[in-house]
């Protein structure tokens, strides 16, 4: 019994080092047996109070039997998950930082940027608030560009920011960004249109026309 136990340990230990060594554990991650106990990986997780938010991605994406490809957002509330949303890369933007009240109503709100790439960058804004009973997204908007292309500035001093940004339109035909500002309504973040030059941090002040 013993000669069988050490056997059944040392065979598959050397081969998973042979083909390790032949293939690299980045191969073998997406195909051994550690793929099926763990069939995603952790890119990255923040927790606020009770909610748990974390980025998961496939180590087999883009292969055929990969459960999804990119990566995935997933929210949980004490164990469960809430929401979960996909994109080719998931970012947790820090300005303004995770947990920041963007609207002064005492609840904590996340920014999350879904990067997608294709012929035209663009980037799928969420902002999610969470409150006591649970998520509710106040904006959603997209731009276009590479990298973080939104700006977070309070800019009439009320304690509410408002985001500068582009956001695109579609009209079946082609697509294009306007220049935007996403204004707090009380219920969720809004696109007005704006000239560059009537932003009001940019020259001093002033109304923003919708």
């Amino acid at each position: 019994m013993l000669l069988g136990a050490i056997v059944a340990v040392v065979l598959p230990a050397i081969a998973v080092t042979r083909r390790v060594h032949d293939y690299g554990w980045a191969y073998y991650r997406r195909v051994g047996p550690v793929y099926w106990m763990f069939p995603t990986d952790t890119v990255w997780a923040y927790r606020i109070g009770r909610y748990q938010v974390t980025c998961i991605e496939d180590p087999a994406k883009y292969w055929a039997y990969s459960n999804f490809c990119g990566q995935k957002l997933i929210i949980r509330c004490a164990g469960r998950i809430v929401l979960e949303d996909e994109g080719d890369f998931v970012r947790l933007e820090h300005d303004p930082v995770p947990g920041a009240d963007l609207n002064a109503n005492g609840l904590p709100d996340v920014v999350v940027r879904f990067d997608t790439f294709s012929s035209a960058n663009y980037q799928k804004y969420r902002i999610y608030e969470f409150g006591r009973d649970g998520i509710a997204t106040i904006a959603a908007f997209e731009t276009r560009g590479e990298g973080t292309t939104a700006r977070f500035v309070d800019a009439d001093n009320d304690g509410i920011d408002e985001i500068d940004a582009d956001d695109w339109v579609y009209d079946g035909t082609y697509s294009h960004p306007v220049p935007s500002m996403l204004l707090w309504d009380g219920h969720q973040f809004t696109r007005r249109t704006v000239h560059t030059w009537r932003r009001p941090w940019q020259h001093g002040g002033g109304a923003v026309e919708p």
